[in-house]
């Protein structure tokens, strides 16, 4: 059965026009995220790799990341576990800090350096957050 629009048959057609513009600037913003990835990172390597290097060496270098988040640290910050091995510091940058786990394309920025509660000292990967796969 035909229902009719509000607005009539002038309005439904500036919806549909409206809705395949926006879905046109998604795709444009998907390709170009791709090319930035693609530019960024020549190279993703998995997250083995990152539990075996020191926390120095990860700069500029990609991974492909599954975490789980044990300390949020601000809206966009949160120390995460990687495969009960090894924690990262993770940056987000479009988003806030998820508060169970994340899995996604991460790139080295360094080292960071905290203060654990009994107060040792301790290094460990600072990695800005390319691409998340998962939460979306």
């Amino acid at each position: 059965a035909w229902l009719p629009v509000k607005g009539g048959l002038k309005a439904a057609v500036a919806d549909r026009a409206r809705i395949k513009k926006e879905q046109e600037e998604i795709k444009a913003e998907s390709v170009r995220r791709t090319h930035e990835l693609e530019r960024l990172c020549p190279t993703i390597e998995e997250h083995l790799a990152l539990i075996q290097v020191n926390p120095y060496d990860c700069e500029n270098r990609c991974f492909n990341v599954s975490a789980m988040a044990r300390q949020i640290i601000s809206r966009n910050v949160g120390l995460y576990d990687i495969g009960g091995q090894t924690w990262v510091r993770l940056e987000f940058t479009d988003r806030a800090a998820p508060n169970s786990q994340f899995q996604g394309i991460v790139r080295g920025m360094g080292a960071f350096t905290y203060t654990s509660a009994i107060g040792a000292a301790n290094t460990i990967p600072r990695l800005r957050v390319l691409k998340t796969e998962f939460p979306e």
